[in-house]
């Protein structure tokens, strides 16, 4: 029971990580857009924005470790039908919901007019809004839980990582195999193999928690190397964007400096575990509110988006500042006064049982 809740408790702090670094993603985006590229403004906005990209990676993992840990040798056609009604209930059918709320203001701001067929198209394939993708894509993984427990069940983790890699990177570079026959599918994104690597790898993860935490705890000098390496090759994209020249394909680069990238972080929720009481509970706060966070805090920053220019506000370091405020504050806020009245809710009506 301990080992449980130690394995929640430090996949919790990496969640809460992700979690604010997606946020990050989105406020210095306008940064990316609008800074000179080659100014000192640009590569302090353009580094972290960068070394944040690899968020999408570390939550398929996070989930990857515990599906596995759910991993059953016999599993039944009624239990994974139960699995899948529990993910449209917590997953689907929240992102659903704020579909339309984002779709209702966007049609008052008249970004959109009333149209069914626009709005279902949006939803199925998670473009309403930038981070929804994820959402379409994660839940093709969910459905495959059975082939994720049989590949667990019968291929050794050497069989089954480097078969993954292989998947990923063909996946990677399918719309331009598709281009040759002039065929375009700009959603290669939001298909599941394009990112397989990165779930398979959290799925032997799972399977032997304890050894790779244990030896990742204590692999203090590997893990900063690393971070090194990590850094140093985000010298790369950065010329790229700052020159305009094309130094190299980063795609597959990428791939691997997602996979250090991991592995740093997990590393860094591992020592998390012997932080202070506060810090530990802030990190457990905003993790538990991910998820709604995750959902709602571009709705916000489309406001601030729209009004800003409206009242002059345009110099770049405000705007970051501005957004950075919102799209941090606002939902985490919101989060923490819905939970408030949830709570309030749930002690009235045990208070109303209790006096019948």
């Amino acid at each position: 029971m301990q080992q449980k809740s130690r394995r929640a408790e430090e996949l919790s702090y990496l969640n809460a990580i992700a979690c604010l670094m997606v946020i990050f993603i989105h406020v210095a985006s306008y940064g990316i857009v609008y800074a000179v590229p080659d100014s000192l403004q640009a590569a302090l906005v353009y580094f972290p924005w960068r070394l944040a990209a690899c968020v999408v990676p570390v939550f398929l993992f996070s989930s990857a470790v515990k599906m596995a840990f759910q991993y059953e040798e016999h599993y039944t056609l009624r239990e994974y039908a139960g699995y899948v009604a529990g993910r449209v209930r917590s997953i689907y059918l929240p992102y659903a919901g704020w579909n339309l709320i984002y779709y209702v203001v966007f049609v008052l701001l008249g970004y959109y007019s009333v149209s069914v067929l626009g709005f279902t198209k949006m939803l199925v394939l998670g473009s309403m809004s930038a981070p929804f993708y994820y959402i379409v894509l994660a839940m093709q993984f969910y459905l495959l839980k059975p082939l994720w427990f049989w590949i667990i069940r019968h291929l050794r983790w050497y069989v089954a990582i480097p078969s993954a890699v292989i998947v990923t990177f063909l996946s990677l570079y399918l719309n331009a195999f598709l281009g040759l026959c002039g065929i375009n599918f700009p959603y290669i994104d939001r298909i599941f193999a394009t990112y397989l690597v990165f779930w398979v790898v959290g799925l032997y993860a799972g399977r032997h928690w304890e050894q790779l935490t244990e030896s990742l705890a204590g692999a203090g000098k590997s893990v900063a190397l690393a971070a090194g390496i990590v850094l140093l090759t985000a010298v790369i994209p950065y010329l790229q964007y700052a020159k305009g020249i094309w130094l190299v394909d980063t795609t597959y680069h990428k791939v691997l400096m997602d996979l250090l990238s991991i592995i740093v972080l997990l590393w860094v929720s591992l020592k998390l575990r012997g932080a202070g009481e506060r810090v530990r509970k802030c990190l457990m706060f905003i993790s538990s509110a991910s998820f709604f966070i995750y959902l709602s805090h571009c709705l916000f920053l489309t406001l601030t988006e729209h009004f800003l220019p409206l009242v002059g506000v345009t110099k770049i370091s405000v705007v970051l500042v501005i957004r950075a405020l919102v799209c941090y504050g606002v939902p985490l806020s919101l989060y923490a006064l819905i939970a408030r009245l949830q709570a309030a809710a749930g002690a009235r009506s045990v208070k109303s049982r209790v006096k019948s």
